[in-house]
């Protein structure tokens, strides 16, 4: 093998293993259950809302190889949530207001706030809620 291959060859076997290397580029192996409970007031609970985020999250985990953790979790509050109903959001579209949820993410000490909402006929609640799920994984994954 001439020099200029090897040299060639010692450069590109380098660089390929730069990101592994580097913290800033690494994920995350696992990531926290959720536990998830409701406190918004008067919103109207939807049984679903609970089933949808944490699917989304584990969907999330699982499309990039990362396991979720049964013994650690994280704490989920559910701060805001609204739901308009189908029919409603088809006929009158944003009049009719809008689709949202916000949730409080507590885990080692730290917290942040994962929200989205939705105004239009296409994109309703479920939308909204697999939107959070997958900005709460994305935020505890990068931990």
């Amino acid at each position: 093998m001439r020099t200029s291959s090897r040299i060639l060859l010692s450069l590109i076997t380098a660089v390929s293993v730069i990101p592994a290397a580097n913290s800033a580029f690494a994920v995350a192996r696992d990531v926290p259950a959720l536990s998830i409970r409701w406190d918004c007031g008067k919103c109207t609970h939807n049984p679903k809302v609970i089933e949808l985020l944490e699917q989304t999250y584990a969907d999330a985990a699982a499309k990039e190889g990362v396991k979720v953790s049964s013994g650690v979790k994280a704490e989920v509050v559910i701060t805001d949530f609204r739901q308009r109903h189908a029919a409603m959001r088809l006929l009158t579209g944003a009049m009719s207001g809008g689709d949202r949820l916000q949730v409080t993410v507590r885990y080692q000490g730290k917290m942040f706030t994962a929200k989205d909402d939705a105004y239009n006929v296409v994109k309703g609640a479920n939308w909204t809620i697999r939107n959070v799920g997958k900005s709460v994984y994305e935020q505890l994954a990068a931990r």
